[in-house]
């Protein structure tokens, strides 16, 4: 069944940074949960399902993604990266944050970090049990976070994180095939990607073309 999802534009000021757009949209949308969706990054079609399940399953108030992955689009490079190794608060992926709207603190007015540091303030209220933070870890498959060369962080941030946070290869090589027939899921339709191992070894993956999604009714 085809649903349809109601999608506005707003018009912004010019000049404004991103933790003020994000506060705009936050007092924007009209749902009981606010999730972070940055135009230029992919999501798989189940990201919202396993996220708010997984929320549900431990009465949780925030949800984050703590393994990702990152594709380098110059050369068509793809790297499974898992945060789970980092020290607490910083073992989730600020940008998959998925959360009930009346715990969310407004974004910092800056132009870069900013989900960072609503991270750590969410952190400090779970740590004083006034909201609870849950972490959804082995479906990274479901968020790629895109380097175009055109994002708001440069080459060397992007590098530093794949560097450090990437998956050994005696956990990604068995999660080849999963990876492979998640990524066919993605409308439109990915291009065959080259998985990159630390040991330089690169396998190729892309699934079977994705099918069409549901066609409107008239």
């Amino acid at each position: 069944m085809h649903v349809d999802i109601p999608i506005r534009i707003e018009r912004a000021p010019p000049g404004s940074r991103l933790g003020g757009l994000r506060n705009i949209a936050i007092a924007r949308a009209r749902g009981e949960w606010i999730c972070q969706w940055d135009d230029d990054d992919r999501y798989h079609p189940e990201r919202l399902q396993l996220q708010w399940r997984h929320a549900m399953s431990e009465r949780a108030d925030v949800n984050y993604l703590v393994d990702q992955l990152h594709w380098f689009i110059p050369d068509n490079v793809l790297f499974w990266e898992d945060w789970n190794g980092d020290p607490y608060p910083i073992n989730v992926i600020p940008g998959t944050i998925l959360a009930r709207r009346d715990v969310m603190p407004p974004y910092p007015d800056i132009g870069k970090n900013e989900d960072t540091s609503l991270t750590h303030a969410l952190a400090r209220a779970d740590a004083s049990k006034t909201i609870s933070i849950s972490r959804l870890r082995g479906v990274g498959w479901c968020y790629i976070y895109r380097f175009h060369g055109d994002n708001t962080w440069d080459a060397m941030h992007h590098q530093a994180v794949y560097t450090y946070k990437r998956m050994h290869p005696a956990r990604l090589l068995p999660r080849l095939s999963l990876l492979k027939e998640r990524l066919s899921d993605y409308w439109p339709a990915l291009p065959s990607l080259r998985v990159r191992l630390e040991t330089g070894a690169e396998y190729v993956v892309r699934g079977e073309p994705a099918k069409d999604p549901p066609r409107r009714e008239a």
